[in-house]
């Protein structure tokens, strides 16, 4: 990091992302420096690891009642359809379609 600029880094559509030598990188608009792209890799992923350690770690909610399932609940015709996220649809699909582009360079 040469200067200490802050900025929103868009992933796919950024006007500061470039191609140099055959790699895509990402420049500082105001001092022009290249942006490290094993750290912006390391953050994202570390993103996604937390994301899905979320995902795995919730609580099941009933998709009937919309109560959480207790730990030490047997019953479980209560349950028809237990869903397994408590994470709307719409972030779903902004993950995979962020796992699916962004990674391919």
């Amino acid at each position: 990091r040469i200067c200490n600029h802050c900025r929103d880094i868009d992933l796919c559509k950024d006007p500061y992302r470039f191609v140099i030598d055959g790699i895509h990188v990402w420049q500082c608009p105001i001092c022009n420096s290249k942006y490290n792209n094993d750290e912006i890799q390391t953050l994202l992923l570390d993103m996604v690891n937390r994301k899905s350690m979320g995902y795995t770690l919730q609580d099941l909610q009933c998709v009937r009642c919309l109560q959480i399932k207790k730990k030490h609940d047997y019953i479980l015709l209560m349950w028809r359809k237990i869903s397994d996220s408590n994470e709307s649809e719409g972030a779903r699909k902004i993950y995979e379609n962020f796992s699916r582009h962004c990674f391919t360079f």
